[in-house]
Order: structure tokens, then sequence, then C-alpha cells
């Protein structure tokens, strides 16, 4: 049976997005394959345990809740930026396993995942999708004007690489040396030259339309029928944007509970 493993990281306020996220991955799951959960907050209550746990009714599945220490990101993370998002940093030291996907919790799967976690990243740090960035967050990371600046929000981990070259310790160092670095900036900047470029259909925003304009065609194909959906405005603020009548089923799949507008 194959295993999956993926990851989360967020905060106790966006624990039912996480969950709606999960709703959606095990909605769209081959009965085949098995899915292992590691979530990476600062707070779980009883009930978002419950609520995780309680998504196995969807699909047999196993979480494993993970507290973090804030203070391991001293220094590492600016006052401008939440920690969470840097929990990802970490997975290496964290999870005992040798690949694992990380997920944005505002990221929505519309088809069987199966196929991305597939992708062979063994010669790779990870595997990410394109982001269209401004040309000033290449150039504060020394990326060149053709070189590929990659979106956080996925990442396919080779973990065991990561261990092997001790790269959360450089990823923190180079941290904490840079008064303007973010964690997608740094993992940018370490991993250049060993990210493996995934197809936009896994990670793309419904309103990119302007955007990889050297891919247009794989592009409209994305946003026509993307794989996995990042939100860019938020479904649960935003009613009006594409998918978000999706979302919301599973987001009260995931809850119990149905948003009003």
């Amino acid at each position: 049976m194959p295993r999956i493993n993926i990851a989360f990281g967020f905060t106790v306020n966006w624990a039912k997005y996480a969950a709606s996220s999960i709703a959606s991955i095990l909605s769209n799951a081959k009965d085949s394959d098995e899915y292992h959960f590691y979530l990476m907050s600062d707070m779980f209550s009883a009930n978002d345990k419950e609520m995780f746990n309680g998504l196995s009714k969807i699909k047999k599945s196993e979480f494993n809740f993970i507290k973090m220490d804030n203070s391991e990101f001293d220094g590492a993370i600016h006052d401008w930026l939440g920690v969470s998002s840097s929990y990802r940093l970490k997975l290496s030291s964290l999870v005992n396993e040798d690949k694992i996907l990380y997920l944005d919790s505002d990221i929505m799967a519309r088809e069987d995942i199966a196929p991305l976690y597939s992708y062979d990243v063994s010669d790779y740090y990870l595997g990410m999708v394109e982001d269209k960035c401004s040309y000033s967050m290449k150039v504060r990371v020394g990326l060149k004007g053709d070189d590929t600046f990659f979106n956080g929000g996925l990442q396919l981990i080779n973990l065991k690489k990561f261990r092997e070259d001790d790269l959360e310790k450089i990823i923190f160092k180079k941290l904490r040396a840079s008064d303007f670095y973010t964690d997608q900036d740094v993992i940018n900047d370490v991993c250049r030259n060993k990210i493996l470029s995934l197809p936009l259909k896994y990670n793309i925003v419904p309103l990119a339309t302007k955007q990889y304009k050297k891919r247009e065609a794989e592009r409209d194909e994305a946003i026509a029928n993307p794989v996995l959906v990042h939100f860019a405005l938020k479904p649960w603020m935003h009613p009006e944007t594409p998918f978000a009548d999706e979302w919301q089923k599973y987001y009260q799949k995931a809850t119990g509970e149905q948003l009003d507008f």
C-alpha cells in the first residue's frame, strides 16, 4: 500500500482551514493509498485534535500532532512575519521519513494528489512550483533574471537529503544573518539548482491570468483545471473567488460548519 506523508504548519486560528485542506485531499484519494499527516502548531485544543482525527471518516488516516516551540525561531523570523509558515523549515529534524509533501493551509485539492507525490526528488532537495515574483525578490536572494523563483506554499521535500547535507542548520544560519530574508527566500537561495520544477497545476493561484507569459498554455489549463488551488483571496472571506464554492463544501465536511457571508 503506497504511503503518502503530508505536513501542515499553522496557528490555532488556522486549524479549521488546514482541516478543510485535508478533507479535500482525502475526498479525492484512492482507497489503496495510505495517508499520514504531520500537523505542526504551537497550540492544539482538544476540539482541534477531535476535528482532525474525525477526518478519518472520509478516509482512514494517521494524524501526528507536533507541538512547536516558537522560541526555536528567535532571531530567524522577523516581526512582520508570522512564525507558523517557517515551521516547515524544521521538518527534516521533526519527521523521521525520507520524503514529505508540505502544503499551506489555504490550498485545496481537486484531484488525487498521489501522482504529485510520486515525483522523483532523489537528486533534489525539493520539488516546487514556479512563483511569478517581482524582480526585486530574485535580486535579494541573488538569482539572475532567467533563474526561477519558487513558491514556498507547496514543497515536495527530500528529507533524507536535507539531513545528509545538514541543510536545516545552513538555512537557520542564513536566516539569522539576514535582516530581510523570509523562509521562502532562504529556500530559493540555499536550495538553488537543487529544486525540481513541478507543473503549474499543482500550485496555481486562480487569478494569475496575466502571469507565466512563457508558459501561457500550461497556465490557462492549470487555471481552468487545477489539481491544487492556492487561494490568494481566502475563500472564507471572499466567496466570489474562483473555486470558493468547492472549498466551502470541504470546510463544512471538515468542521460541520456552514459559513455565512
